[in-house]
């Protein structure tokens, strides 16, 4: 008689795939002028090296509640040269797919300088791109190579199902598309040729929708348990710059089959902005996040994940539809900020939660209110 195990992985094998529309695609520079330019309307994409990259993104409603077994990208080739191994991350920020072509400079939309052109950054301390991916910004990734084009020029890139899971979290924003291979050379005998960091070029969905990229998602058992909450929080503010704090918690065992992927968090009653907040750790693995704007006096933290719980130090994942509370009594620590503090935040930058008085600029409550899942888009995932 065939095992559970056995009778599950038969059954994944008779699934079919899942076919993810990219929904929106944009590809941005850090070269000179380029940094400050669009081209969320071209009808390519671009991957270069570190010079130039790609982001996409899909509508997650279809997979919600699921847990993503397997994913892999489906590109096609504009022209040569082939994509090789390539890096697909999370992403930790909000962005505009904007309508700009040929680098083109245009106000409210993403480039790699600006979430937004021409005067909102990609992090609150006025970061460029590369603070919210690969690594940054609570991001994660994984690089695979990719496969050789068959004869309709299409390739494939698997996809750490970690990565899109994040997505069907809501703790990403899309995918980030890299190059990972970068420069080339080639040895005939005695002669030896560099091709330095080539342009590698796919359709974008803006060329047709025979050519435009997509997602195939495996699916597997539904999962739509909260996950349980986040343990020992500690919060210190000892040896920082007034206005900074470190907050660190303990990430949850999931009760059920997806996984932990992250976190939401709100101070003072406000999210905190995704690119401040870690991904999740291993069960019980430690996370910390370093609180930018007010002070917090340690050990005063005040918790809480619901109308039905209500504790200091504590927290639950909230279900949808049921924000977590501020608890009552949790006090900031009179501290003015430096001089030199002030003057390393940078003028027109959006400083996160704005401007404020010393005297209101100070963390009173801190709460992680979820971790993260694909179950209902405010729970967790598979790591």
């Amino acid at each position: 008689m065939p095992s559970l195990t056995g009778l599950f992985a038969l059954a994944l094998l008779a699934a079919a795939p899942l076919r993810v529309p990219v929904t929106r695609d944009v590809w941005l520079s850090d070269v000179g002028r380029e940094a400050d330019g669009n081209n969320g309307a071209a009808p390519q994409l671009k991957l270069k090296s570190y010079q130039e990259m790609t982001l996409v993104d899909v509508d997650p409603a279809p997979m919600k509640g699921r847990v993503v077994v397997a994913a892999t990208l489906h590109v096609r080739l504009s022209a040569a040269p082939a994509l090789k191994r390539v890096t697909v991350g999370t992403f930790g920020a909000p962005w505009v797919e904007g309508t700009g072509r040929s680098y083109e400079s245009q106000p409210g939309s993403s480039t790699f300088r600006h979430a937004k052109h021409p005067d909102v950054p990609w992090t609150p301390d006025g970061g460029d791109l590369c603070r919210v991916m690969l690594g940054q910004g609570g991001t994660r990734w994984k690089m695979a190579d990719a496969s050789a084009p068959d004869a309709d020029r299409w390739q494939t890139v698997a996809v750490d199902p970690a990565v899109f899971a994040a997505r069907v979290a809501g703790v990403s924003y899309g995918f980030l598309l890299f190059d990972d291979t970068g420069s080339e050379w080639t040895r005939q005998g005695e002669k030896f040729t560099v091709e330095h960091m080539p342009n590698r070029f796919v359709y974008s969905r803006d060329q047709n929708a025979s050519s435009a990229p997509y997602f195939t998602v495996t699916l597997g058992p539904d999962d739509r348990t909260p996950p349980p909450a986040p343990i020992d929080v500690r919060s210190t503010d000892a040896g920082l710059p007034a206005g900074e704090a470190d907050v660190s918690w303990a990430t949850p065992r999931d009760s059920g089959p997806a996984g932990v992927s992250g976190f939401f968090v709100r101070a003072d009653g406000r999210p905190v902005p995704q690119s401040l907040v870690p991904a999740a750790g291993p069960d019980g693995g430690r996370v910390s996040m370093r609180l930018r704007d007010p002070g917090i006096e340690a050990g005063r933290v005040g918790l809480t994940g619901g109308p039905r719980r209500r504790r200091r130090g504590k927290c639950r994942a909230a279900r949808e539809g049921e924000p977590p509370r501020l608890v009552e009594g949790a006090r900031p620590a009179p501290r003015q900020e430096s001089r030199a503090a002030s003057d390393r935040r940078r003028p027109g930058s959006p400083s996160w939660g704005g401007p404020r008085s010393r005297s209101s600029t100070n963390l009173t409550s801190f709460s992680p209110s979820t971790a993260a899942s694909p179950r209902s888009g405010a729970e967790l995932f598979r790591r």
